[in-house]
């Protein structure tokens, strides 16, 4: 899984250079475009978050009641 997300971090790396690049072409023109993440940085870090979050369950497969 290190390798996908390694990926998936130079995917998101990308994703806000040009979300940067987006910004600073806007600013003066369309400043409410400027405003926080792009859809797709966004979206992207919520989907590295939630591989995160399902590896840690599926790596604790104990049952409930064994569980700490």
């Amino acid at each position: 899984m290190k390798k996908s997300l390694d990926l998936l971090g130079q995917i998101i790396e990308a994703a806000e250079v040009s979300d940067l690049e987006f910004k600073k072409k806007n600013i003066n023109s369309k400043a409410s475009l400027t405003v926080g993440e792009s859809w797709l940085v966004s979206h992207l870090k919520t989907l590295k978050e939630l591989i995160i979050l399902e590896n840690a369950k599926s790596r604790d497969s104990r049952p409930d009641e064994e569980k700490g």
